[in-house]
């Protein structure tokens, strides 16, 4: 069990019983795995050890739901990392939403962007609700909700009877305007309370 193992299931028991009047489950899902990590941005952070330091920070500010987080085994096949993670989330039981954590990637810093990834018709009303938020709280532009049939995210998006969305909030070239800058990263934070509010 590693370090986030116990921090994330201890917060997820606070999490569910403080929610346990709420009205949706939803699985908190952190891309890619502890072995196999991800883009690299600034300061050498991880999109894994990015959103699993994010959504630590991020979950108990959250209410109105119950929230678990889910992590992807650390094991060289993807879809066999995802059939074991959608497998725990089949077992949480009556899942509404799964919502898989990254951030993008890009060699050239002047590329920049928020952006989200769907598939289904409900998976697309919660991009729009999120992407809204987006435009309101983050300064990056947006680059839209793009539906995802196929390649990359498709493995995720596709698996569950719930509504499901892939999160994009910024590219590693621009990763230190959510590490350093407390105003950004609190901004991200508070665009997805606010859109947790409204589902």
């Amino acid at each position: 069990m590693t370090l986030y193992d116990e921090i994330g299931n201890a917060i997820g028991e606070l999490t569910d019983l403080r929610s346990s009047g709420s009205k949706k489950k939803i699985a908190l899902c952190i891309g890619h795995n502890s072995k196999a990590q991800g883009a690299v941005g600034d300061e050498g952070i991880s999109e894994y050890n990015f959103n699993v330091e994010f959504l630590q920070e991020l979950i108990p500010q959250l209410s109105y739901h119950n929230y678990k987080i889910f992590e992807r085994p650390a094991i060289s096949n993807y879809t066999e990392q995802q059939n074991q993670m959608h497998t725990e989330i089949a077992e949480w039981g009556s899942c509404d939403i799964a919502i898989e954590f990254h951030f993008n990637a890009a060699e050239n810093d002047q590329v920049h962007g928020h952006e989200i990834l769907y598939l289904s018709k409900g998976g697309k009303k919660l991009a729009k609700l999120l992407d809204t938020e987006w435009d309101q709280y983050l300064t990056s532009n947006d680059r839209g909700i793009k539906q995802r049939e196929s390649g990359n995210g498709y493995g995720f998006l596709k698996r569950g009877s719930y509504k499901s969305i892939i999160v994009e909030p910024f590219f590693a070239s621009h990763q230190h305007n959510f590490i350093k800058n407390g105003d950004q990263r609190e901004a991200l934070i508070r665009s997805y309370i606010e859109f947790f509010k409204k589902l």
